[in-house]
């Protein structure tokens, strides 16, 4: 998974079945071990991808484990209610990391699913960076037009958005896109715009445009 990479294996057992110690890796007992939470991985029994989850909120920090979590259902390879089953039954044996991984999910099941990674990209530097959260897809509405907002810090005005060169390949978009953000910057938005090279070779500099453009010190 994305941003999950490890050298260190872990294998969980069930409790009292442990037959050697191991060095090379870590090993977990457990009473809770369910089979219909594995999956085979290249002929090894693992945890399916929503219960590796749960598992991961007691051990990484919540803003990765989220990323991760998009790029999974980007990918098709997980859904919400797969994990919020996984989740319920882990809470019942009050498991670590459940308040995280709820988190997430509420976080989610409130806004649309992002279409590009270029949002995690945003996001990591967010995060990284120590600056505060924006909101996602935030709705902006007036006299009856509407208009979403890839990341915005609406206290303050500021809109971010991270653009995608395919994106801006068809003519009809890049007229609608400058018509959406003259009608915004008229409303008192003050719009900071990223490309994918800005967001993976000058991480600082974005940081620091952020900071400046919500009045904090950087």
């Amino acid at each position: 998974m994305r941003g999950c990479q490890s050298d260190l294996v872990e294998v969980t057992c069930r409790r009292w079945r442990r037959e050697h110690r191991h060095t090379q890796f870590v090993i977990h007992e457990s009473l809770a071990h369910d089979p219909s939470e594995t999956t085979i991985v290249d002929g090894i029994p693992t945890t399916d991808l929503a219960r590796t989850f749960v598992d991961l909120g007691a051990v990484m920090h919540p803003a990765p484990l989220g990323r991760a979590l998009d790029e999974a259902r980007r990918r098709g390879e997980i859904d919400l209610a797969a994990v919020e089953r996984r989740l319920a039954r882990r809470a019942v044996q009050g498991r670590n990391g459940i308040t995280a991984v709820r988190q997430l999910l509420d976080e989610r099941t409130a806004r649309p699913l992002g279409t590009t990674s270029l949002e995690d990209l945003v996001l990591g530097i967010v995060h990284d960076f120590r600056l505060p959260a924006p909101e996602l897809q935030w709705r902006v509405g007036h006299l009856g037009k509407t208009a979403y907002l890839d990341f915005a810090y609406p206290a303050h005005l500021v809109a971010i958005e991270a653009d995608s060169e395919e994106y801006h390949l068809d003519l009809e978009t890049f007229h609608g896109d400058r018509s959406r953000q003259n009608w915004l910057s008229l409303l008192g938005w003050t719009f900071l715009r990223f490309t994918a090279r800005h967001l993976r070779h000058e991480r600082r500099n974005v940081a620091m445009q952020i900071a400046r453009a919500l009045n904090l010190p950087f």
